[in-house]
């Protein structure tokens, strides 16, 4: 039996940057190209584990080493609330696996 939860925690961006701004259309069709603007950037940040998702946040701004730091404190507390609840009781240690991305490097981690 495993003595420790492996907590997975990634951060990815969704956006309309690549939108195309031309293209072809035949002589007989009517069709025009409407720009609707740029739309804001959804920026996701998200913990998992083999058995569920202990916490994620949706943003519109992008990620900070701030607000990483902020999501980690955020997740110890639900991590904990898991661990002492009656569903779960886990029991166990916690390991947080990250991808080497410059917001995890902070000095205040």
């Amino acid at each position: 039996m495993d003595t420790n939860i492996i907590v997975y925690l990634d951060e990815s961006s969704f956006n309309n940057f690549k939108r195309k701004t031309r293209r072809w259309v035949c002589k007989s069709n009517n069709s025009l190209l409407t720009n609707k603007g740029r739309l804001r950037s959804v920026n996701l940040m998200l913990s998992i584990t083999s058995k569920e998702v202990p916490h994620y946040k949706f943003r519109t701004n992008n990620n900070t080493a701030q607000k990483f730091h902020n999501f980690i404190k955020e997740l110890c507390r639900n991590l904990n609330d898991l661990n002492n609840s009656s569903i779960f009781r886990y029991n166990k240690e916690f390991i947080v696996i990250l991808d080497n991305a410059k917001i995890h490097k902070s000095k205040n981690l």
